[in-house]
């Protein structure tokens, strides 16, 4: 028997000490990480205050000792005894009599087994408020309801056996990586006992792979009087059974019971915020709709004498209307019978003077009251109040359809043009357009798209391996040549880089060009106001109401934590958030996928001084990008020498790991070691408007086939060029320091120069087939969802894990599956987002600062 058998025989048995009332599991610290980069962390220790215990040792232990005592265990554990003194687990006893129900000698030599300094800091290693003291006990009232189901799962009663049923347990594939047992989230919660009812909390335990930093974790279905405490508590105790026949220490180190999430002011704000665009969107849209219609209309003089036409809701005759009779109203107020009660207020005969009624009758506070009353007097006639509110609002969509008209008058008058902004339908018209305005730069359209597809890609991976029940078959992929490409997706950011010096450089040297001025001032407002909104309203939707959504997920531990964007929000609305907070730390700030935003606002911020001097003092211009260019490759090859950093990790600190910087990926998201791609960038736009898009090649073909080669060999280095690493799994040996550290400088440069080459021969006319793709038409409208695109992608990534109820087992076709729905998915959001707040926000730029925009 080997030691992989033995250890799935291991995993067979080692919640057997509790497994009446714990198993399953919910989620993996690679998991956790994930969601560590995107401003959410489970607080367990980090690695260096706990010691994994590696499952080849809790094996060798358990052979040591033997399966068959541990089954002893079990039954002495789950009878006997311990269901026959019930009573003394709900006394003060309990805690000094825990010896009694801990097996063996293990009560009276703890300190054996509490190695360090852990016994007398329980408090370290669990979640909440856990005590100092070890001698601490689960409250009463949560044993009490858990013995009370333990004994009716003996019983046989059917609530408590479904809460036994619910608990997840060891499956198959274990020596493949399945150490998350999730059970039956909606089995357990829907479980009613007598006085509870079923909780699902989620254990993350020590017990696990230190290399991939993989954890055992699984669900305790347990009675919802517990709390987070009590059930670390009841957990650690019922390890410790384990942990006296392996000798080694095994402790939860997380610990989460979801409660159900109130909604918060912030909440309530979103709720309005979101309320106000849609209903915004709604009249832009039906302003929309009569401006089509009246445009095409042949007498639109006559407009009002159409059969067709709204009504004149202003003809109706006073004389219809009784003012006087307070039981024949207007639909618009309540019809209440003579003798009964406006508003539940007080009866006159109850009243001790006029004047009381007269001064109560101005209250706000009474009068708000008796607008909220929930109460009606209409007896049987309830459905009026449906009717009424239904036919006011119908009021307001004929005065609406009325009124239009009449901005027509104004022909492009501001509050047409206001309206028109907020049009789902002349939003999505310009959206749909193939034409674009960026003249010879038509392939900048599909690089954009499939960048962005690369994106994603690398996200679909990296962001699911925690919910595999094969993590163990996935790190093979690694050992794939083709999988290079997916790993190093990181690249697809500094193509990103790239194209926005590109499009910067172009667009103001062209204009400079031609004798333009530049408004520097609405240079910055413009971006600020292209970028701001969407990215503002999307924050205030992650943090409020996209928690309620995901709140009881299976897998979304992790996102009850603490969210950044509470304290830190403000950081990524002035684009500073890849330096603060935590020294701009990703796993710990706001929507940490904003880094990018940060950086490239700040790349654009510096624009204006290149573009300047190349304008006007060119050999200075040149000097000064070539100066910061140096700096970025020098900065990135010290910071690579200084961390020890080592491939194939590239970003990955070996040396100096205690410091903050090292923890905040000081080469990752600094805008000193990014620009390098956003500088080639511009200096082709450069290139190109001086030499307005025509540069000749001399021998062309021979030209052109050298420099394809150099592209193509640049660009397959950078990306499969650590081939030779990763073949062999586990990595079995590092580059040495002047490669690691001349690839580590100049790669992201290096992916540049490749794709400067490619945009170069489309814009001049060279690029053959390449820009006829690139070019395709279709790619315009989707370039426009990009930015959109990208903001929203990693949210309809964690949407889609979190609420699966079951992890996923890796296939190739599993995956494919999986990223071609989340691409689609994340496009449609991107749409909506795009439609209801990126385009009315150009729009209304358009229309309040046309003046500084010409």
């Amino acid at each position: 028997m080997n030691k992989m058998t033995n250890f799935c025989i291991f995993c067979l048995l080692i919640l057997a000490p509790f497994s009446a009332f714990v198993s399953a599991g919910e989620e993996n610290l690679i998991w956790r990480n994930t969601y560590h980069q995107f401003g959410y962390g489970l607080k367990y220790q980090p690695e260096s205050q706990h010691k994994t215990v590696e499952y080849n040792d809790a094996l060798d232990l358990l052979l040591r000792n033997g399966i068959k005592s541990l089954l002893m265990k079990k039954s002495q554990y789950l009878k006997g005894d311990f269901a026959g003194k019930k009573s003394q687990y709900l006394t003060g006893d309990f805690a000094g009599k825990k010896s009694q129900y801990l097996t063996g000698d293990f009560a009276g030599k703890k300190s054996q087994y509490l190695t360090g300094d852990f016994a007398g800091k329980k408090s370290q290693y669990l979640k909440g408020d856990f005590a100092v003291d070890p001698n601490m006990t689960a409250s009463a009232v949560c044993m009490n309801d858990t013995l009370t189901m333990i004994q009716d799962i003996i019983n046989g009663t059917t609530y408590a056996f479904d809460m036994l049923d619910s608990d997840g347990k060891p499956g198959s594939g274990i020596k493949h990586g399945n150490l998350i047992w999730t059970g039956n989230h909606p089995q357990c919660k829907q479980a009613r006992g007598p006085g509870f009812n079923g909780q699902m909390c989620s254990v993350v335990t020590n017990a696990g792979y230190s290399q991939m930093n993989l954890h055992l974790s699984f669900g305790a279905c347990l009675p919802d009087s517990c709390s987070e405490t009590d059930v670390g508590l009841i957990v650690l105790d019922a390890l410790k059974v384990i942990d006296e026949q392996l000798k080694v220490l095994i402790y939860p180190i997380g610990v989460s019971c979801p409660q159900d999430l109130k909604y918060a002011r912030k909440d309530i704000l979103a709720i309005v915020v979101s309320s106000i665009i849609a209903f915004a969107v709604v009249m832009g849209t039906l302003a929309d709709i009569v401006y089509i219609y009246l445009d095409s209309s042949s007498d639109k003089d006559n407009v009002q004498g159409r059969s067709d036409s709204p009504p004149n809701y202003n003809s109706i005759p006073a004389s219809n209307v009784n003012v006087n009779d307070t039981t024949e109203r207007l639909g618009l107020l309540s019809n209440i019978p003579k003798n009964e009660v406006l508003y539940g207020e007080i009866p006159q005969s109850s009243c001790n003077s006029v004047v009381r009624q007269i001064l109560l009758s101005f209250s706000l506070i009474t009068n708000t009251r008796k607008l909220l009353n929930m109460s009606t007097a209409s007896g049987s006639l309830t459905a009026i109040y449906g009717m009424r509110v239904l036919s006011m609002w119908w009021v307001i969509l004929g005065h609406v359809y009325g009124f239009l008209p009449f901005l027509s008058l104004v022909g492009g008058s501001i509050p047409k043009q206001i309206l028109i902004a907020f049009s789902l339908i002349t939003n999505t018209r310009k959206l749909l357009s193939t034409s674009t305005s960026s003249g010879n730069l038509t392939a900048v359209n599909g690089m954009r798209v499939i960048s962005m597809w690369w994106v994603i890609l690398g996200h679909t991976y990296v962001f699911n391996i925690g919910l595999l029940d094969n993590v163990l078959d996935f790190i093979e992929l690694i050992k794939r040549f083709s999988f290079q490409g997916i790993l190093n997706a990181t690249y697809s950011v500094d193509t990103f880089f790239f194209m926005s010096g590109l499009l910067v450089a172009y667009t103001v040297m062209k204009k400079l060009r031609d004798g333009g001025n530049i408004n520097w001032a609405m240079f910055y407002f413009h971006r600020f106001w292209r970028l701001t909104p969407v990215y503002a309203f999307a924050i205030l939707i992650w943090t409020t109401l996209y928690k309620h959504w995901i709140w009881n997920g299976t897998f979304a531990m992790s996102m009850r934590q603490t969210d950044p964007c509470d304290d830190y929000w403000w950081t990524n609305i002035i684009y500073i958030n890849n330096f603060h907070p935590h020294y701009g730390n990703i796993n710990k700030q706001c929507m940490g996928w904003g880094w990018y935003l940060a950086n490239d606002m700040q790349f654009y911020i510096l624009s204006p001084l290149f573009l300047i001097l190349l304008h006007k003092m060119k050999y200075v211009g040149h000097g000064a990008m070539l100066f910061f260019l140096t700096g970025c490759l020098t900065s990135r090859m010290i910071t690579a020498d200084y961390y020890g950093m080592r491939l194939p990790g590239i970003n990955t600190p070996l040396n100096h790991t205690h410091e903050a910087w090292a923890d905040s990926s000081p080469l990752y998201n600094k805008p000193y070691t990014r620009i390098a791609p956003y500088l080639v960038g511009m200096w082709l736009g450069y290139l190109l408007v001086i030499n307005s898009n025509r540069v000749r090649l001399g021998k062309v073909y021979l030209k052109l086939l050298v420099g394809w080669c150099v592209a193509i060999t640049i660009g397959i280095s950078i990306i499969y060029g650590l081939y030779g690493f990763y073949k062999d799994i586990p990595v079995t040996h590092l580059g040495n320091k002047a490669e690691s550290i001349i690839y580590i400088g100049c790669s992201r440069f290096g992916w540049s120069i490749a794709l400067a080459w490619v945009i170069f021969v489309c814009a001049t006319g060279h690029g053959g087939p390449v820009n006829t793709f690139l070019s395709w038409k279709v790619w315009a409208p989707l370039g426009r969802l990009t930015y959109c695109a990208y903001i929203v992608h990693p949210a309809v990534i964690f949407y889609f894990g979190t609420t699966m109820e079951k992890t996923l087992h890796y296939t190739d076709l599993v995956f494919v599956q999986q990223y071609i729905s989340l691409v689609v998915v994340s496009y449609c959001v991107a749409f909506v987002l795009s439609m209801t707040v990126e385009a009315p926000m150009l729009g209304l730029e358009k229309v309040l600062f046309k003046r500084w925009l010409k």
